[in-house]
């Protein structure tokens, strides 16, 4: 699986609230993230953009993999382009909720797309805003990027 996915997140700064970030990993997903780096944190732990790389397991799964996301401020082209997500994947309001996000943060899915789909999962459950695919086909929350995961992993496989 290739391209870039956006989480669009109600965070007012750009940096991923990483402490929630793991607590919902092993609490609602039964996985764990560790954090490989973090770059662009300024000295007060506020940042305008940053730059992440995690490594998330899902032993039952059997996923084990690296993955970088970029965060920043939401653009208007950003909502463009959910707004034109929205009417594609007819996901009504989702659009509006991702205005009511001030950052986005980029997930490069280089890995499977179970964990791709699993991690999007987690972001979205901390972010509180939609996932929009790299293909811009359509927005989905936390429970639409888990039925993308159930279906990649084989029907059943991600019931909890």
């Amino acid at each position: 699986m290739s391209g870039t996915f956006t989480i669009f997140s109600q965070e007012p700064s750009a940096r991923v609230p990483l402490a929630a970030l793991l607590r919902s990993a092993g609490t609602h997903f039964r996985s764990s993230i560790n954090v490989v780096f973090e770059r662009g944190v300024d000295e007060r732990g506020d940042a305008t953009t940053t730059t992440l790389r995690l490594f998330v397991e899902n032993e039952r799964l059997g996923i084990a993999e690296h993955f970088d996301i970029a965060t920043r401020a939401r653009r208007p082209e950003d909502l463009a382009r959910a707004e034109e997500a929205e009417r594609r994947g007819r996901a009504a309001g989702m659009a509006t909720l991702a205005a009511r996000c001030p950052t986005v943060w980029e997930l490069s899915a280089s890995g499977g797309e179970v964990g791709t789909f699993l991690l999007c999962a987690m972001l979205a459950s901390v972010a509180l805003g939609p996932v929009m695919p790299p293909d811009g086909a359509t927005l989905y929350g936390v429970r639409g990027a888990m039925e993308r995961a159930d279906r990649a992993a084989g029907a059943g496989a991600l019931e909890r």
